[in-house]
């Protein structure tokens, strides 16, 4: 396909369709530098065509560079408002820089008529779940997205999180287990789905599951992550000693930044666990924060996968706030 762009491009050099096609071309193909190149190319040739403007958003955002993306897509918009995928490019570029107002705004009007996109409702869901917790409509928004697309695993995998937000975990088992099927390396699907499987009151597949998340732990901040949730349900299960030993690991975890609930939660337990000595004492050396955040995107092997749980009836309780590790 490339060649046959090239050979157009050789025919005549100052056409700027040509070059506009094969940059939508290698866009696609995920080559955002080629893109670029082309895009430079019919820029100089029609500056004037909003769709020069259009596919530097989308390269941009390949290329991560959120504010290029949001400029060229803003231009392309008010070049010509009747483009409907401007709507969709502005929506995402807006998305990633956190502006989620806009990108819903632009969202939605790209729905009217793009009702059929799954991708769309999908990150119409993750808008809802992540800017302000509306989370009844985020999982109406996810749920029209799988009626387009089961495939696709993101969706599963974001509907989870709705579903731990509401602790249902059942139904955050269900979907996850899909999840695992593609992206069985990823430390954060194994670790949510452990989350999700002590929601379910599975402690003993919990526990496996994120043993196996332990695994794919990259960071320090992950390893907080599996000793503060591990060492709870250690204790669930009468475990002492395994419990003491990873309330001691939280502690001991260097250049990593913790939540002060955290690390009080694990000196208090420490204190009830452990006999008491004349010269026992606890060194903290994490440093203590208000909030923690995991930001490690899934790259969707583990031993095990757990089995779905069979879904009793599935009534969705209306949204209660619960701390996302």
């Amino acid at each position: 396909v490339a060649a046959d762009y090239q050979k157009a491009i050789e025919l005549d050099p100052n056409i700027p369709d040509a070059y506009l096609a094969r940059a939508d071309y290698f866009i696609h193909q995920n080559d955002p530098e080629s893109a670029l190149k082309d895009l430079e190319t019919a820029g100089r040739i029609a500056p004037y065509i909003p769709r020069v403007y259009l596919y530097r958003s989308q390269a941009f955002l390949l290329l991560d560079n959120v504010e290029a993306a949001v400029e060229n897509a803003q231009l392309a918009y008010e070049m010509d408002m009747t483009i409907l995928p401007v709507y969709l490019a502005l929506s995402k570029a807006s998305f990633a820089a956190g502006d989620y107002g806009t990108a819903l705004t632009h969202l939605n009007t790209y729905l009217i008529y793009e009702s059929r996109d799954a991708e769309a409702w999908l990150m119409k869901g993750r808008i809802l779940l992540e800017r302000d917790g509306n989370i009844e409509t985020a999982l109406d928004a996810f749920d029209h997205a799988l009626e387009l697309d089961k495939e696709q695993t993101d969706i599963y995998y974001y509907r989870a999180l709705a579903y731990l937000a509401l602790e249902d975990g059942k139904s955050a088992v269900n979907d996850l287990v899909k999840v695992l099927r593609e992206a069985p390396d990823s430390y954060k699907v194994n670790f949510k789905l452990g989350l999700a499987l002590k929601l379910a009151d599975r402690l003993e597949d919990s526990l496996d599951q994120l043993r196996a998340a332990e695994t794919y732990a990259v960071e320090n901040e992950q390893l907080a992550e599996i000793y503060y949730w591990r060492a709870q349900i250690l204790e669930e299960l009468k475990a002492k000693n395994a419990a003491i030993a990873d309330w001691q690991s939280l502690l001991s975890l260097e250049d990593v930044e913790i939540p002060e609930e955290w690390i009080e939660m694990a000196e208090e337990r420490l204190e009830q666990l452990l006999p008491a000595t004349p010269t026992s004492t606890l060194t903290k050396k994490a440093t203590a924060t208000p909030t923690s955040t995991s930001t490690l995107t899934p790259t969707l092997t583990t031993t095990r996968t757990p089995t779905p749980t069979s879904k009793a009836t599935s009534t969705r309780v209306s949204p209660t706030k619960t701390k996302t590790p």
